[in-house]
């Protein structure tokens, strides 16, 4: 099994990366996320998924997550294709969340992601290892 290694952008004590997210008819955008190993799901602007297309008034399934003033319920809706670390998928889900502003990131990129594709972050020298 080959490794590869994606770097990563250091803020302060957060970790950054860039990934593409796209829509059925091949437009995409990118987009800057923050890692967070504590996050169940990927977070993504409800402004770029209603642009790409998603349809946020019937959403896969809701869920409700705990924000700063406490729990609310958000819409899961799937994105034709995600990229990110050089990994493509196909019809990823994700929530819809607008940020704070003071984040200065577009998303979070959950341990949905990162379990599936077997990541291995290197806090130390800011890079993810991927076994494929």
């Amino acid at each position: 099994m080959s490794r590869r290694f994606y770097p990563l952008e250091e803020r302060k004590n957060f970790l950054l990366v860039k990934a593409a997210v796209g829509s059925m008819d091949n437009r995409s955008k990118v987009v800057k996320l923050m890692i967070d190993t504590g996050a169940t799901y990927t977070v993504l602007p409800p402004d770029l998924l209603i642009e790409l297309g998603c349809d946020l008034s019937s959403p896969i399934r809701t869920v409700n997550i705990a924000a700063a003033g406490g729990m609310i319920k958000v819409p899961i809706v799937e994105v034709p294709w995600f990229n990110c670390l050089g990994q493509r998928v196909e019809l990823f889900s994700v929530i819809a969340l607008k940020l704070p502003a003071a984040a200065a990131v577009d998303g979070l990129l959950g341990m949905d992601f990162l379990k599936t594709q077997g990541a291995i972050i290197d806090v130390k020298r800011a890079r993810v290892e991927i076994e494929g």
